[in-house]
């Protein structure tokens, strides 16, 4: 537990067994601490600084410098579709970097496990890995039927390649998601089934990729 305590003009935001053998004194409605010595004063004010430290460390969630090693995932959480899904992009992500589809076929259906087998494939054949990150998700709706769910999501990503060769990364993209995953459960675990992504613009907003008219029929038969 914390509590507030005044010293000289500071009040601070301490443990409560900081105060152990403390004694205080109520004075309108304020916790007061009697007259300490000064090197019980310097022990109260480090410990606070410490304490905010910590505190200011747990609440910054700095991202993955994109060129950086990423790390093999430090877990497998499909007990919700949503954990699933979080689960395989971690896994994903991981897989696509270091060219290892197999590292991830638990947190997908088979058949998405053949297509993430020959992206990886077809990107070795160009001597090139996707290197990628994800910056944001947002889960927006989630529908469960009995073991069938389905799950919107908003992504912003920024990705890369790796030359394998090299060792050199390509210019970083950032792009964003509408994605529709299905996610199945099977044996007791969620696991994903399909994602099917749609590009967005920064605010949300449909991708207009191309202010080109469509082509018809009606053009193709033109002279």
């Amino acid at each position: 537990m914390m509590k507030f305590a005044r010293i000289g003009d500071t009040m601070l935001l301490m443990p409560t067994n900081a105060f152990r053998g403390i004694t205080f004194v109520q004075r309108e409605g304020i916790t007061l601490l009697r007259p300490l010595p000064r090197y019980c004063i310097g022990i109260l004010l480090a410990c606070s600084l410490l304490l905010a430290t910590v505190m200011l460390s747990a609440c910054t969630d700095t991202p993955r410098d994109l060129n950086a090693e990423v790390p093999i995932p430090l877990e497998m959480n499909q007990t919700t579709p949503e954990e699933a899904i979080r689960t395989y992009l971690e896994w994903l992500t991981y897989s696509y970097r270091h060219m290892k589809s197999d590292v991830a076929t638990q947190t997908m259906t088979p058949d998405l496990a053949r297509r993430v087998e020959y992206y990886i494939t077809m990107n070795a054949a160009q001597n090139q890995a996707l290197n990628q990150r994800l910056d944001s998700l947002e889960f927006i709706d989630t529908e469960i039927h009995g073991e069938v769910a389905t799950v919107e999501t908003r992504e912003a990503w920024t990705f890369n390649y790796l030359a394998l060769d090299t060792g050199t990364f390509g210019d970083p993209v950032v792009a964003h998601y509408k994605v529709i995953y299905t996610v199945l459960l099977i044996d007791g675990v969620w696991r994903v089934q399909s994602a099917n992504a749609e590009e967005l613009n920064p605010d949300g907003t449909p991708l207009v990729t191309s202010e080109m008219p469509a082509v018809t029929d009606d053009h193709l038969n033109e002279e």
